[in-house]
């Protein structure tokens, strides 16, 4: 349940709140396949301000390129 809340708030740009469902889902032990998706969800949302903060600059292309399941 914490992921699918945790995409739709990706799909509205509610990136703090999608976070602290991550973090919920995480923190609740859930199976290693979900786990992983929402592992997968968190860098989706974080990848490109870790890149912009180490002043790499990649664009909409390759950032999708980078993502793997979007």
């Amino acid at each position: 349940m914490h992921r699918s809340a945790a995409t739709l708030a990706i799909d509205c740009g509610e990136l703090k709140i999608a976070e602290r469902l991550i973090a919920t889902a995480l923190s609740g032990n859930p199976p290693e396949e979900i786990a992983s998706e929402l592992k997968d969800l968190f860098i989706q949302i974080n990848l490109r301000p870790y890149l912009e903060r180490r002043g790499i600059n990649i664009d909409e292309e390759q950032i999708n390129a980078l993502i793997v399941n979007r």
